[in-house]
């Protein structure tokens, strides 16, 4: 399971870098399980694996909501 952290793209900047990159490791470890937990949730909801969670999930639940929907309804959802 990939979990999607994003820091400001100039954190790392200056001498002190060493310091700042082993903090900011510590406390996104620290905060891990509080993400997990929410991914979880939100996977129980969507009816996906864990493994399937995307880094976008707003994006993906509303395009399988609506597959879903359409699949229920004897749509077609893709045609070459």
């Amino acid at each position: 399971v990939i979990l999607s952290i994003k820091d400001k793209p100039n954190l790392y900047k200056g001498l002190d870098w060493q310091r700042t990159a082993a903090r900011h490791a510590l406390q996104h470890y620290a905060n891990a399980n509080i993400i997990l937990v929410n991914m979880l949730e939100q996977c129980r909801y969507l009816h996906i694996p864990i493994g399937n969670f995307p880094d976008d999930p707003c994006l993906f639940a509303c395009d399988l909501f609506y597959a879903r929907h359409l699949v229920k309804h004897n749509h077609l959802l893709w045609c070459s």
